[in-house]
């Protein structure tokens, strides 16, 4: 969610056709349409259980074999697995038409539910942690590419080598796979200063690294928007402001159905949610073009606004072990974010934590 170009990066409405013929291969379906998902309808004795690892298994095999298919229902942009208001493990199937008929109300045995919500983006301008921090600048601060009027969040620090990096999205350091080695970005992000979009070289803090290339398209499976960028201890440091959770734990989590966890990032700053979805599937506009996401970990609402993309989402403990890396979301404030693991391993870097 990158303050980009003057809220270019709106999104895309993405209307699929589907064909007249569509099956669900291999299952006997209900004729009956889904019931709408009710984030807030877990009750409190079925948000205690935790859900069984079979089940999951079961419901994301189920989910996989049929996300595609799913996804080329006029209206629907991504599936996730999560949980009903009874505790029951559920496929989640995202759209933004609340009068969709065609999504059925099992499949091969599973049940489904349909969550009406807006499409995520890569948002647009916000409001905090916009300002030049006094060096070393903690994470969550304002950062962005000096090549473009933009602004997104600094995540954490990372190490690779040996080397300091921080770490962020393509899209936020690389310029939605644009971005050559050696850019310089600095902190505040373009977008934050003033005037607004002006450039002032001496808040440059670093220089973009590494990305890993998103490949754009409906048919893509991309798992990670994440970039790093060259710094040193004496321009960024491993921990966040004061007033919030501090350094980050080195030792990663799963994300898992009702993990509490929390985030701090540039516009927000500190807000806490759970994970309400887990092996999502999303279509986003990137790069001006439809693209597809697997793999991701969905929030429940009011978790980000437009500026946190990039933000280090962890554990609502004192551990705060890493969960996601914070990419996109939409108006209700869902939020999508890449699995840190893919991202740990698709950069070859570790976090810089305690």
């Amino acid at each position: 969610m990158v303050l980009s170009r003057l809220r270019k990066f709106s999104i895309t409405l993405i209307v699929l056709a589907m064909a007249a013929g569509l099956t669900w291969l291999g299952c006997s379906q209900e004729p009956s349409t889904a019931p709408d998902y009710n984030p807030a309808g877990l009750s409190s004795s079925a948000a205690l259980l935790p859900p069984q690892a079979a089940d999951i298994a079961k419901v994301m095999a189920v989910q996989d074999r049929h996300s595609e298919d799913l996804e080329q229902i006029d209206g629907v942009f991504g599936t996730a697995v999560g949980r009903d208001a009874s505790g029951e493990t559920v496929i989640l199937v995202l759209t933004d038409k609340p009068d969709n008929s065609r999504i059925p109300a099992r499949i091969d045995g599973v049940a489904v539910r349909r969550m009406v919500t807006d499409r995520p983006q890569l948002f647009a301008p916000g409001v905090d942690f916009k300002k030049r921090a006094t060096r070393p600048v903690p994470m969550g601060y304002s950062i962005g590419n000096y090549l473009e009027c933009a602004a997104g969040t600094l995540g954490c620090v990372v190490y690779k080598g040996g080397n300091p990096y921080v770490l962020s999205n393509n899209h936020v350091l690389a310029r939605q796979n644009a971005g050559v080695r050696g850019e310089k970005f600095g902190q505040p992000g373009l977008y934050d200063n003033k005037p607004q979009c002006s450039g002032y070289w001496a808040d440059t803090i670093g220089s973009l690294w590494e990305f890993v290339t998103v490949q754009t398209g409906a048919n893509a499976n991309n798992t990670v928007d994440c970039a790093i960028a060259a710094t040193s201890l004496s321009m960024v440091q491993c921990t966040t402001p004061n007033a919030y959770y501090g350094k980050p734990n080195t030792q990663l989590v799963n994300a898992s159905l009702n993990l509490p966890i929390q985030k701090v990032g540039r516009t927000t700053a500190r807000t806490t949610g759970t994970v309400i979805g887990i092996n999502a599937t999303v279509t986003i506009a990137y790069a001006g073009v439809n693209t597809r996401f697997i793999d991701q970990v969905l929030t429940s609402a009011n978790f980000s606004k437009s500026g946190d993309s990039g933000s280090l989402i962890v554990t609502n403990n004192a551990n705060a072990n890493p969960v996601a890396l914070l990419f996109a979301g939409n108006a209700q404030g869902y939020t999508w974010g890449n699995r840190i693991q893919n991202v740990t391993q698709a950069l070859n870097i570790t976090i810089c934590g305690k």
